[in-house]
């Protein structure tokens, strides 16, 4: 610890600011009275120190690690509720009466869950552009976007059982002639 003395006027700092400036230090040559500062205390306060985790900065604590760590956190919660998501769209598929894990998109599971459940309560296929096919009467084909068809088959009390669910390429195939 290094100590330096400079003469400083009693009146060059108020007792508000206790602690003087370097300008107070050299712009007070003449002063009658000598007051002894420790300059090397004030400077350890600005000192980087380094931490027990091996990075170096100022304050009481690593920033870099607290840093880290709150992004771990967030993280990790947000990789729990992905999974809990997973979780209830695997349920919501084992619910479903058609095997519908072939739609590539959101939207078009949707749509299907609504025109499935629409049509098990009673609303008429044509609502949803459903036609019949012509080499058997009793299968009913609803679009599900541009790409994908639902099959139903109508029983002979008229309730519409779904059949399957297959892509509009499989549909054209699966059709005779």
């Amino acid at each position: 610890m290094v100590r330096y003395t400079h003469q400083l006027k009693p009146t060059a700092f108020s007792s508000s600011n206790l602690h003087p400036t370097l300008g107070d230090l050299h712009n007070n040559e003449k002063a009658g009275v000598w007051i002894t500062l420790n300059l090397a205390a004030q400077s350890e306060m600005k000192r980087k120190k380094t931490f027990p985790c091996g990075h170096s900065g100022y304050g009481g604590f690593c920033h870099a690690c607290q840093t880290a760590e709150k992004e771990a956190t967030a993280k990790s919660a947000s990789l729990a509720a992905r999974i809990a998501e997973k979780e209830a769209r695997r349920s919501a598929f084992n619910a479903d009466t058609v095997d519908l894990r072939d739609l590539p998109s959101a939207l078009l599971l949707e749509k299907a869950r609504t025109i499935l459940h629409a049509i098990a309560g009673g609303s008429n296929y044509r609502l949803f552009k459903g036609k019949r096919l012509n080499y058997d009467r009793t299968v009913i084909s609803v679009p599900i976007g541009y790409n994908y068809r639902l099959l139903f088959i109508e029983q002979s009390d008229g309730h519409l059982v779904p059949k399957q669910l297959l892509s509009h390429e499989d549909y054209n195939a699966t059709k005779p002639g």
